[in-house]
């Protein structure tokens, strides 16, 4: 009973946030709904690249190893919990939905994809860049509303997966992840040289 509440309110809440007005404005819209994308891969190089100095580049190192093991390990928790709700996007017939898309629309991976990154900008940044960026990376999940792509209950809890795993798979954890991995892997490849060599 309580879900079907939940459900209602949600399509009552994306009906009023819902209104497309122009198609140039349709346009800049699923422009930067697509654009975190692009905003991953340059967070993704920034950490990767290396500096000058050696404990810089270990330390940016570290920030790369976590940010790519949030975000595999979220998408696949992403898309797990897509594929078991099963919740359809919003229909066309009840909203204005300017971008259809065929996955199941619980919980939204742009959401997840864009609060992730907003934990990983970096602290060196000057106060004016961090407040654009923020402003920009809020904007996305805001986008998905206003295309009808998403129900807001779906924006919220992408947005607090992106939020939360990177205090659960924190750097420290991370990299005794990879690194108990990667011994794995050495240990798993001298066994099958023994084998089959």
């Amino acid at each position: 009973m309580w879900f079907s509440e939940v459900i209602r309110f949600d399509g009552w809440l994306l009906s009023l946030l819902n209104k497309p007005a122009d198609p140039w404005l349709n346009t800049l819209a699923i422009a930067l709904y697509y654009s975190v994308y692009g905003f991953l891969a340059f967070l993704l190089a920034y950490y990767y690249t290396k500096r000058r100095f050696l404990f810089f580049w270990k330390r940016r190192r570290k920030k790369f190893l976590q940010l790519m093991l949030n975000l595999v390990v979220g998408c696949v928790a992403i898309y797990f919990i897509k594929y078991l709700v099963r919740r359809g996007r919003p229909s066309p017939e009840e909203f204005s939905v300017i971008l259809n898309k065929p996955d199941p629309s619980f919980p939204s991976t742009h959401a997840f994809i864009s609060l992730l990154c907003w934990r990983f900008i970096p602290k060196r940044w000057n106060l004016p860049w961090k407040v654009v960026t923020r402003a920009y990376l809020l904007s996305i999940p805001m986008v998905a509303l206003y295309l009808g792509i998403h129900y807001p209950s779906d924006v919220i809890v992408g947005a607090i997966l992106g939020i939360v795993l990177p205090s659960i798979l924190s750097e420290k954890r991370s990299e005794t992840l990879v690194r108990s991995a990667s011994t794995r892997v050495r240990m798993l490849k001298e066994s099958f040289k023994k084998v089959f060599c």
